[in-house]
Protein backbone atom coordinates (compact mmCIF):
# COMPACT_ATOMS: atom_id res chain seq x y z
CA UNK A 1 0.00 0.00 0.00
CA UNK A 2 2.53 2.59 0.63
CA UNK A 3 4.91 1.49 -2.52
CA UNK A 4 1.85 2.42 -4.47
CA UNK A 5 1.30 5.97 -2.73
CA UNK A 6 5.25 6.62 -2.82
CA UNK A 7 6.75 4.70 -5.01
CA UNK A 8 9.08 1.67 -4.71
CA UNK A 9 12.01 3.46 -2.97
CA UNK A 10 9.42 4.68 0.05
CA UNK A 11 10.30 2.08 2.25
CA UNK A 12 13.91 0.70 2.99
CA UNK A 13 13.44 -1.44 5.62
CA UNK A 14 10.54 -4.20 6.92
CA UNK A 15 8.85 -1.73 9.35
CA UNK A 16 8.77 -4.46 11.68
CA UNK A 17 5.79 -5.98 13.26
CA UNK A 18 2.32 -4.44 12.30
CA UNK A 19 0.84 -2.52 15.74
CA UNK A 20 -1.73 0.04 16.18
CA UNK A 21 -0.85 2.41 19.33
CA UNK A 22 -3.14 2.85 21.79
CA UNK A 23 -1.40 6.11 23.26
CA UNK A 24 1.76 8.41 23.03
CA UNK A 25 3.72 10.58 25.39
CA UNK A 26 6.33 13.42 25.92
CA UNK A 27 6.56 12.41 29.57
CA UNK A 28 7.16 9.38 31.47
CA UNK A 29 3.92 7.56 31.97
CA UNK A 30 2.37 4.50 32.95
CA UNK A 31 0.20 2.29 30.70
CA UNK A 32 -0.34 -0.63 33.23
CA UNK A 33 -4.16 0.83 33.40
CA UNK A 34 -4.93 1.35 29.99
CA UNK A 35 -3.16 -2.35 28.68
CA UNK A 36 -5.17 -3.95 31.94
CA UNK A 37 -8.49 -2.61 31.16
CA UNK A 38 -8.43 -3.82 27.38
CA UNK A 39 -7.33 -6.94 28.42
CA UNK A 40 -9.86 -7.68 30.69
CA UNK A 41 -12.62 -6.04 28.74
CA UNK A 42 -11.72 -8.20 25.51
CA UNK A 43 -12.49 -11.79 25.34
CA UNK A 44 -9.80 -14.32 23.93
CA UNK A 45 -7.74 -11.34 23.79
CA UNK A 46 -8.81 -10.72 20.28
CA UNK A 47 -11.57 -7.94 18.88
CA UNK A 48 -12.62 -7.06 15.73
CA UNK A 49 -12.13 -3.60 14.63
CA UNK A 50 -13.33 -2.25 11.66
CA UNK A 51 -10.83 0.50 9.64
CA UNK A 52 -12.28 2.93 7.22
CA UNK A 53 -9.14 4.69 6.52
CA UNK A 54 -5.60 4.72 6.58
CA UNK A 55 -3.04 7.82 7.44
CA UNK A 56 -0.15 7.76 5.65
CA UNK A 57 2.62 10.01 8.17
CA UNK A 58 6.07 10.26 7.52
CA UNK A 59 7.84 10.36 10.81
CA UNK A 60 10.82 11.18 12.27
CA UNK A 61 12.95 10.62 15.85
CA UNK A 62 15.27 13.11 16.95
CA UNK A 63 16.99 13.88 20.30
CA UNK A 64 14.81 16.27 22.57
CA UNK A 65 17.49 18.73 23.89
CA UNK A 66 15.42 19.94 26.82
CA UNK A 67 15.12 16.15 28.14
CA UNK A 68 18.00 13.94 26.66
CA UNK A 69 15.11 11.63 25.11
CA UNK A 70 13.64 10.94 21.78
CA UNK A 71 11.19 12.99 20.80
CA UNK A 72 8.73 11.80 16.99
CA UNK A 73 7.22 13.75 14.68
CA UNK A 74 5.07 13.36 11.52
CA UNK A 75 4.48 14.98 8.95
CA UNK A 76 0.93 13.53 7.34
CA UNK A 77 1.59 11.90 3.71
CA UNK A 78 -1.48 10.56 2.19
CA UNK A 79 -5.42 9.53 3.43
CA UNK A 80 -6.45 5.76 2.04
CA UNK A 81 -10.08 5.51 2.27
CA UNK A 82 -10.79 1.61 2.25
CA UNK A 83 -13.83 -0.06 0.75
CA UNK A 84 -16.75 0.81 2.35
CA UNK A 85 -15.84 0.03 5.86
CA UNK A 86 -18.04 1.53 8.70
CA UNK A 87 -20.93 1.92 6.22
CA UNK A 88 -19.32 4.65 4.38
Amino acid sequence: MIRDVRGEAALQHSGGAPHISTAYAWGTASSDTLNGRLRNELEERRASLAVGQVHLLDVTWSIDKGTGGWRMSWTPVAEIRLGTALGR
